[in-house]
């Protein structure tokens, strides 16, 4: 199963904010890729790489953030947002009305809980992006503090 919907706010199909580690693993396989995100991370995350996603947690192993990679499908809306260019996303968020921020890689927009990364936009416009990062409410705050 590398097929999820987007639950903005919440995480996605099977992977909910707040669940704990033991919970994730016994969903989705209980020996993943662990490792510090940077060696001053307080947590592992773990990396299923078969599904092609990561999963990040806070000091008490809770999901905070899914980082869904090429590979994976995370849906919204009928669309699935790993396949959807900058251009595509950008229009899809505007005609629905969804506030955003766009840098020069990134489309964020915090009311569904995701950032979706594009380090190629320049080069190659109709690219989709290399990974959609899910995340609690405050993630990024608590990231840029």
């Amino acid at each position: 199963m590398n097929e999820f919907e987007l639950l903005p706010g919440e995480g996605a199909t099977g992977i909910r904010f707040g669940d704990d580690r033991a919970d994730v693993r016994r969903e989705f396989g209980a020996d993943p890729e662990s490792a510090k995100r940077t060696p001053d991370s307080v947590t592992q995350y773990d990396y299923y790489c078969e599904l092609n996603f990561f999963v990040y947690y806070d000091a008490d192993y809770l999901v905070e953030a899914v980082e869904f990679a090429q590979g994976a499908s995370l849906n919204y809306s009928g669309m699935n947002i790993l396949e959807a260019s900058a251009t595509v996303l950008r229009q899809f968020l505007q005609k629905k009305m969804i506030p955003f921020v766009e840098t020069p890689d990134s489309l964020l927009a915090e009311s569904l809980s995701l950032c979706a990364w594009y380090p190629d936009k320049e080069d190659e416009p109709q690219r989709g992006p290399a990974s959609v990062l899910v995340f609690r409410k405050g993630y990024h705050d608590q990231r840029q503090a």
